[in-house]
């Protein structure tokens, strides 16, 4: 876990480097400035700072680093900014996250998950349908799964959207779920065997997400200059990185529980993962 997080860290640090450069190449200017235009530069900005009632961003999650399975893939993200009805100046307010389409980006867990889950999975059960579940997942976690989706409610805040980076905040609840195609279709036990696939959910999850603009961090973003539609996509570029807790403990496959499918002692351990991911994308807000 600790080299994944070193890991994470490298890797947001080699995206912020485009920020850094904006911020030398801003020096100059800021050092040739008047005493007043160094406070006018620091201070909250005015009306002219802007922000958007509506709010909107597609990213992709390229990486997820836990023990259990994360999502990957392009995430959406539609929201209302209420702050918008009484102040031009931040952002405030509620927005949700989905991602409808299991996608092309396989899942796996982490080795020590494979091998634990392995070792503790109980291939006895009291009835053919949880029998029959339980090797489906099984299978699925030693290979890969089809994908995932997401569910999430957030809510957000920004006190400078459009200016030092628009660094924005997300607290997030929702759901997950991993997309299973080995041996699910003619399958009598999962919906009479008529899906091509079937999705390991309801898996419950916390996040907390920070958003910026790594290559806009002392203009205001609200107003493009020039018409070249360039200068609008490089504003609203976005890069994220985000925390999630992932209750795996809640999983389930077509009605039965993945805790029953493995000693009580493998749920102690992985019952609750601790995720860290980024995410690269555009966006207003």
């Amino acid at each position: 876990m600790c080299k994944k997080i070193i890991l994470s860290l490298f890797i947001l640090f080699i995206a912020i480097i485009p920020m850094y450069s904006q911020v030398f190449s801003f020096r100059k200017a800021i050092n040739d400035s008047s005493k007043s235009s160094r406070i006018n530069f620091v201070k909250f900005p005015n009306e002219t700072s802007q922000n958007y009632l509506v709010t909107a961003n597609l990213q992709l999650i390229p990486v997820s680093y836990g023990h259990t399975i994360g999502v990957k893939g392009l995430v959406s993200n539609v929201g209302i900014n209420f702050a918008r009805l009484f102040s031009r100046k931040f952002v405030l307010g509620v927005a949700v996250e989905f991602k409808i389409v299991n996608g092309i980006f396989p899942g796996k867990p982490s080795k020590a998950f494979v091998s634990d889950f392995n070792e503790m999975y109980i291939s006895q059960y009291d009835n053919p349908k949880d029998s029959a579940n339980a090797f489906v997942v099984k299978n699925a976690i030693n290979t890969n799964f089809l994908g995932s989706q997401l569910g999430n409610i957030c809510v957000m805040f920004s006190a400078f959207p459009q200016k030092y980076g628009g660094v924005l905040v997300q607290i997030k609840k929702g759901v997950s779920s991993f997309g299973i195609n080995s041996y699910v279709y003619g399958n009598q036990y999962i919906d009479g065997g008529g899906h091509d696939h079937f999705n390991l959910g309801s898996i419950r999850n916390y996040s907390v997400e920070l958003t910026f603009k790594p290559l806009s961090f002392f203009r205001n973003t609200y107003v493009v200059r020039g018409s070249k539609i360039s200068k609008s996509i490089v504003n609203r570029l976005l890069v994220s990185i985000f925390y999630e807790n992932v209750a795996f403990k809640d999983a389930e496959f077509n009605g039965t529980p993945v805790s029953k499918m493995v000693a009580d002692d493998f749920m102690k351990k992985y019952g609750t993962d601790h995720r860290f991911g980024l995410k690269f994308g555009i966006g207003i807000y």
